[in-house]
């Protein structure tokens, strides 16, 4: 992969620009901001009018696909934490049930007590 600097020397005029050439500029920007309007005045000097509407339109592309995988990943991930909770809740009462089993009928109703606040 060419650096950054890289890849702006290697704009030329004539050049056939892909997409990856863009997501290249787009991934740039990243980590050094301003980087994506200097490689399309670049571009723009080599006689790429164009460049500028196209690393829009590729960006707007590339961003609409990761948001709408990044929506499955936050149900997927909203879902697990369902799970996860509901199977804590299950455990929770499970051992509650277990706990008042074992208790005498004194221990139960001072736990009852102890629950509602009110004297039974």
């Amino acid at each position: 992969m060419a650096s950054s600097t890289e890849l702006l020397e290697s704009i030329q005029t004539g050049m056939r620009l892909y997409k990856g050439f863009f997501l290249k500029i787009y991934g740039y920007e990243y980590t050094q901001p301003g980087f994506a309007e200097t490689a399309i005045e670049k571009l723009t000097d080599a006689r790429c009018s164009n460049a500028r509407n196209y690393y829009n339109s590729i960006v707007a592309e590339y961003e609409n696909k990761r948001d709408e995988e990044m929506r499955k990943v936050a149900v997927w991930y909203r879902e697990q934490l369902e799970k996860e909770t509901e199977n804590k809740k299950r455990k929770e009462v499970s051992e509650l049930r277990k706990n008042l089993q074992g208790m005498s009928d004194r221990n139960l109703l001072q736990y009852a007590k102890s629950l509602t606040g009110v004297g039974l």
